[in-house]
């Protein structure tokens, strides 16, 4: 994608969020235009556009700053070296492998009974809005799946245990964890808020660490989720709520208490 602020970002500062793309979900016109219309369909394309029409946070390379649009992008990538939708080689080398009877890469609205619904925190005046049924492409490859807290305890052992990798590739990833610096500073916007980012204490390629454990969070329309796992006890800790926006990620907040406990111990 030459033609994009930061065209020049390599795959692997996608993959650890050192794109410096601007994150699509912060832009205030597309949130307001996606809760307008739930069921609106969106490319991977369009939601590319949203992100390339703000200022890039910083030149590739040069800080840490979680993008959606960077995922996406990867999902674009996916598409163009296989073939396949990014849902097809999710289902081929991942769902099918470990098994995951619970877990979908949804192409519509629909949700495999039974399900929770999801609601979004709009603010003390609105309150909770039921959001459940959403377009997923308005996810695209960020984010725009479904599973089962039982299916979600599976992935996060294949994930830090690197299962469906090599060994070398495994240890790659692994090596890229790094401590993150989120410096509003580095923001090459200087008249933009200031964003909060998923909050880890170290993250990779594709994976995050926190407390001791890695593994990733999740916040979509209407839900939240959380899935760890400790390399030396191989314990798994996942967490799921049926509820987003509402200012802190709470899956990471309950982890954070439980593994400080445990160490306290």
């Amino acid at each position: 994608l030459p033609d994009i602020e930061n065209g020049d970002a390599t795959i692997a500062e996608l993959a650890n969020m050192r794109s410096g793309i601007f994150n699509y979900t912060e832009d205030g016109d597309f949130v307001a235009v996606l809760i307008e219309d739930l069921l609106r369909e969106w490319t991977p394309q369009e939601l590319v556009n949203v992100g390339d029409r703000n200022i890039p946070y910083f030149p590739a390379g040069d800080a840490w700053h979680y993008s959606n649009t960077s995922t996406v992008i990867l999902g674009m990538i996916i598409e163009q070296l296989t073939g396949n939708s990014a849902g097809i080689e999710i289902q081929q080398r991942i769902i099918e492998v470990l098994e995951l009877g619970g877990t979908v890469y949804p192409t519509s609205p629909a949700l495999p009974a039974p399900f929770s619904r999801g609601y979004l925190f709009l603010g003390p005046e609105i309150g909770l809005m039921d959001i459940t049924l959403s377009a997923p492409s308005s996810s695209a490859a960020s984010g725009a799946m479904i599973s089962s807290l039982s299916d979600l305890r599976i992935w996060a052992e294949a994930l830090g245990k690197g299962t469906l990798l090599n060994a070398d590739t495994q240890q790659e990833r692994i090596a890229s964890l790094e401590s993150i610096v989120f410096d509003p500073c580095a923001d090459t916007d200087p008249d933009r808020a200031v964003r909060e980012c998923p909050e880890y204490d170290q993250y990779g390629i594709g994976i995050g660490e926190l407390e001791g454990w890695v593994g990733h969070t999740g916040e979509g329309l209407g839900y939240t989720a959380l899935a760890m796992f400790e390399p030396e006890s191989a314990a798994v800790v996942a967490i799921m709520m049926n509820r987003s926006g509402v200012g802190t990620h709470v899956p990471t907040v309950i982890f954070r208490e439980y593994a400080r406990l445990l160490k306290a111990m």
